[in-house]
């Protein structure tokens, strides 16, 4: 079985990091979009590891 793909814009924002880990979760393969003033790092390494931005 093929693994689902999402793509998430905002995926920093309340709303994005929310859906990403739950679609992480699911298994889902999660790919983000991201504003470079707003991306700090502020997500633990692990969690940074498992999306794509």
């Amino acid at each position: 079985m093929e693994r689902k793909v999402a793509l998430i814009t905002g995926i920093t924002g309340q709303d994005g990091s929310f859906l990403a880990e739950f679609l992480l979760e699911k298994g889902y393969d999660v790919h983000g979009t991201i504003r470079r003033s707003t991306y700090s790092g502020a997500y633990p390494f692990t969690f940074r590891q498992l999306i794509r931005v």
